[in-house]
C-alpha cells in the first residue's frame, strides 16, 4: 500500500485558510521545522508532498479553531479541487447517473486518487435508503483532524448534488496493520455507541454520527450495472490521462 501523500495544492489551500483566519504567525511557531520551512516556501500545486506536512497544518488548524475549522478546511479544499483537478471525473459521473450523492460516494476511491495517495474509500452495504462509507488511511500518525477534514470533503458531495443534509463526525479506529480505518455503519438506538439518529426525506440527504463510524442514507442510485461498468472504465481513462499530466 502507498504511504499517504497529497498534491501541493492542498497545502497551499490550507495556508490560504490559515491566512484568512490570521493564524499564520502562531501556527508557524508551533509547526515542526519541516512544516515551517514548507510554509515559507510552499510546494508547487501539482507536486506530491508527504502526508505529514499537510496533516501537521490540519492538526494546528483544529487546535486553533476546533474540529469545525478542520471541517471548514476540508470543504474549502474539496470545492477548489472539485472545480479543477477532479472536475472531469465529477462531471462525467453526474452526467451519466444524475446528481445523486450515491454516485459520488460509490466512487470516492477514484476521486481521491487524483489528489491524494494512501487514502482508500468504499461504499458498502448500500440499499434503497442506507449505505456505509468505509475509509482506510495508510501509514502511521493518523490524527483526529484528518477525519474532520475528510468530513468536510464529504459535505461537498451533498453540495454539488444539490442535496441538503449533514455528514456526522467519526473517530479513527486502529487496525492490526499500519493503517487506520473508519467504518460507517447503519446506526440504530441500540448501538453500543448510543448515537443519535438523523432522519430525512428523499431526495434530501442526512447522516448519522456514531463514534468511530460514518453513516449516511440516500435514495436508491443507478441500478444499471452495465452503465456502472462503462463509468468505471471511463473514469480509469480520465485518471490515467490526468496522472500522466501530473508526473
Amino acid at each position: 500500500m502507498d504511504e499517504r501523500g497529497y498534491l501541493g495544492s492542498a497545502f497551499r489551500l490550507t495556508l490560504d485558510l490559515i491566512d484568512k483566519k490570521g493564524w499564520r504567525q502562531a501556527i508557524r511557531a508551533e509547526a515542526s521545522p519541516e512544516t515551517a520551512r514548507m510554509m515559507d516556501k510552499p510546494p508547487s500545486p501539482l507536486s506530491w508532498i508527504p502526508a505529514a506536512r499537510l496533516e501537521d497544518l490540519e492538526e494546528l488548524v483544529a487546535r486553533h479553531g476546533g474540529p469545525e475549522a478542520a471541517v471548514e478546511l476540508g470543504l474549502l479544499a474539496a470545492r477548489s479541487l472539485g472545480g479543477s483537478v477532479i472536475k472531469p471525473v465529477i462531471k462525467l459521473a453526474l452526467t451519466l447517473f444524475g446528481a445523486s450523492p450515491e454516485t459520488i460516494f460509490g466512487n470516492l476511491d477514484r476521486f481521491y486518487s487524483m489528489a491524494s495517495r494512501g487514502l482508500h474509500f468504499a461504499w458498502c452495504d448500500a440499499d434503497r435508503k442506507a449505505g456505509v462509507i468505509e475509509a482506510q488511511f495508510e501509514g502511521a500518525g493518523v490524527r483526529q483532524s484528518l477525519f474532520d477534514v475528510t468530513r468536510g470533503n464529504l459535505q461537498y458531495v451533498l453540495e454539488i448534488c444539490g442535496a441538503s443534509g449533514d455528514v456526522g463526525s467519526s473517530r479513527a479506529q486502529a487496525s492490526a496493520s499500519r493503517s487506520s480505518t473508519s467504518r460507517a455503519a447503519t446506526c440504530n438506538t441500540s448501538s453500543k455507541f448510543a448515537a443519535p439518529r438523523a432522519t430525512w426525506v428523499a431526495p434530501r440527504w442526512s447522516a448519522t454520527t456514531i463514534a468511530g463510524r460514518w453513516s449516511a442514507s440516500a435514495p436508491a442510485g443507478p441500478s444499471d450495472f452495465a452503465s456502472q461498468a462503462r463509468f468505471r472504465a471511463a473514469v480509469a481513462r480520465i485518471l490515467a490521462s490526468c496522472k500522466q499530466a501530473l508526473v
